[in-house]
């Protein structure tokens, strides 16, 4: 299957259980600096319904995210067979690159487009967590299969500046500073599948339900509440497949690479938005959806 057909939520640790001579270690740590490239857009509806024209009226885009990422991972044996695995991670990305459209139309289905800014998006962040519990079903053999149950949560904060007004073609414009806060959070099943032995390959997938949440600072609309001038929230799924080999260096350090997709996608939810005057109005976000690809080099150190 083509890795961008499918669709992931937080990246996940994947730590392999080690070669027979070290087999009585309980705790592997994991620690990764990689770099990812992020996509993320979302649109809302004229309406409650979104059967009204413009279907879409309002699109926001982020592509080409370029991020520098730390990740640290632990993966701790709870029983004396090692089969039930304490499996989590941490990790925190900086945004140094990235552009951002933000288009309006007056016709359905991004026609009538009367307005676009292009704008920066080189600043911000990405953080993500999980904790997870797992059962290594062949424990005492070369093969490592491994179900999984866990929650996680990734943010991104991202950032709109140096507006540059396309249509109408005013060109550049100041004071932008404008973000966008997104909060992908919920539970997810998965496995690992791979091998023991002094070279590893790794295969490690998830399913996720998340419930996610979209905070937006607008700084430039006046007629906004602010920090929070709008809401998005919604159910959605998102999936995520890593690749990954590592070899042993010596008797408790391993070197390896690894490689993770992420896709993620949520149904049609609601958008608020708060008046500076105190109203509050509600509208349809169609949908938002976030890619990721992510290269890591990894260290792992085993106790």
């Amino acid at each position: 299957m083509n890795l961008k057909s499918l669709l992931v939520a937080p990246i996940f640790i994947t730590i392999l259980a080690v070669s027979t001579q070290v087999y009585s270690r309980e705790t592997s740590l994991d620690f990764r600096l990689g770099y990812s490239q992020d996509f993320l857009q979302w649109s809302i509806a004229s309406t409650l319904s979104g059967t009204v024209t413009p279907n879409i009226l309002s699109e926001l885009t982020w592509q080409n995210i370029d991020v520098i990422q730390l990740y640290a991972g632990v993966e701790h044996y709870l029983d004396s067979r090692q089969r039930f695995a304490f499996i989590g991670h941490v990790s925190y990305g900086s945004i140094y690159s990235g552009d951002n459209q933000d288009s309006d139309y007056n016709g359905d289905n991004r026609t009538a487009e009367f307005s676009r800014s292009n704008n920066a998006s080189d600043e911000g962040s990405t953080t993500s967590f999980s904790l997870a519990l797992g059962y290594d079903i062949f424990s005492t053999t070369n093969i490592v299969l491994m179900p999984m149950f866990g929650y996680a949560e990734h943010k991104q904060n991202l950032k709109m500046t140096d507006g540059f007004q396309t249509i109408p073609a005013s060109g550049a414009f100041a004071g932008l500073n404008s973000s966008y806060d997104a909060s992908w959070s919920g539970p997810w099943l998965g496995f690992k599948l791979g091998n023991r032995g002094d070279i590893r390959f790794y295969l490690d997938y998830r399913a996720h339900i998340v419930e996610y949440v979209g905070l937006a600072n607008w700084n430039l609309r006046t007629d906004f509440q602010h920090p929070v001038s709008f809401r998005h929230d919604a159910d959605g799924f998102g999936q995520t497949l890593q690749l990954g080999l590592a070899f042993d260096v010596s008797e408790r350090v391993a070197l390896g690479v690894n490689y993770t997709y992420q896709d993620w996608q949520t149904d049609p939810g609601l958008d608020t938005v708060y008046f500076s005057s105190g109203a509050v109005g509600t509208t349809r976000l169609n949908g938002v959806d976030w890619t990721s690809d992510i290269y890591n080099f990894t260290v792992e150190v085993k106790f």
